[in-house]
């Protein structure tokens, strides 16, 4: 429901976006199952791909959501692009940095570099 109604909204005013309902149904049922993988196997070694994932697919999203940072809209025969990439960029920094900053962090807390070092009696 909401989907469709983001969807008519966008669509209605901007009619070169790639941005659907079906679109918004893929990604959240996508971005949606991996998270929910990732906590359930949280601690393992199989939780960094899945939530690796999740980050990469909310970026992907982003970009898709946003055309690639360009934005075109038409208004009584008057077109006005809008061309974005620095903010585009900077909205989907948080999710690639996540998707570097999981497996460090796993490798560290699961290794001997990420423990606390013991005084040798």
């Amino acid at each position: 429901m909401i989907g469709n109604l983001l969807s008519s909204l966008i669509t209605g005013s901007i009619p070169t976006t790639s941005f659907t309902n079906s679109l918004v149904l893929t990604y959240g049922i996508v971005i949606t199952a991996l998270q929910t993988l990732g906590a359930l196997t949280e601690g393992m070694a199989l939780s960094v791909p899945f939530n690796s994932a999740s980050y990469i697919a909310s970026a992907y999203f982003t970009y898709l959501a946003l055309d690639g940072g360009k934005l075109s809209i038409a208004v009584r025969g008057l077109r006005i692009e809008l061309v974005f990439p620095l903010l585009l960029f900077l909205l989907m920094l948080p999710s690639l940095i996540n998707v570097v900053r999981i497996p460090l962090i796993y490798l560290l807390e699961g290794s001997e570099a990420g423990r606390e070092a013991k005084d040798i009696p």
